[in-house]
């Protein structure tokens, strides 16, 4: 992958090996251990196959979010399973970074780059209902509502229902490529 996505206070682009500590930095915060399935502890080691991984798999796009002023990844964004009957959506981001409206701009972006490249006309994305910030991002982005199921990993000593939500891009890619 090649692609270079550019935003207003952030571009997507390809997750590097000089990456490494900054995504190791960043995934070791709580609520990012809580909200996605990452599985911590996660090693510096670990890290590197992240990366590795993320850029060799052709079923995935996975995309650093760097911050303009940082020039440093502050999260990740990516469109999981492309080749098949349920791709879905997936995204962290730094704490220091939360609430200013990042995670929805990289949402934003991968979905235009979904548009252009590559014509999934549903889009699928989880998430826990305690992640609230999560479920305004989904559902501002045009994301709805499908079901939900209950979680059977406690968290914090809590069952919470994992919410499931569509995007359904049906009426903007061309007929023939749908």
């Amino acid at each position: 992958m090649t692609h270079v996505l550019y935003g207003k206070r952030i571009k997507l682009r390809k997750l590097l090996n000089t990456d490494q500590m900054d995504i190791y930095h960043h995934i070791q915060d709580e609520e990012i251990r809580i909200n996605t399935p990452l599985a911590l502890p996660f090693s510096l080691s670990d890290v590197q196959d992240y990366i590795e991984k993320a850029n060799l798999n052709q079923n995935h796009q996975q995309f650093g979010i760097e911050h303009y002023d940082s020039e440093q990844v502050i999260g990740v964004v990516s469109i999981y399973n492309i080749h098949s009957e349920k791709p879905f959506v997936g995204y962290w981001i730094s704490k220091s970074y939360r609430q200013m409206g990042l995670s929805k701009e990289a949402l934003q972006l991968i979905l235009a780059f979904n548009l252009e490249k590559l014509f999934l006309p549903l889009i699928y994305a989880t998430v826990l209902d305690r992640n609230i910030a999560s479920i305004k991002v989904l559902t501002s982005s045009g994301f709805k509502y499908s079901h939900s199921i209950e979680d059977l990993q406690k968290n914090n000593g809590k069952n919470h229902q994992i919410m499931h939500y569509c995007l359904d891009l049906t009426g903007l890619i061309p007929n023939d490529l749908s």
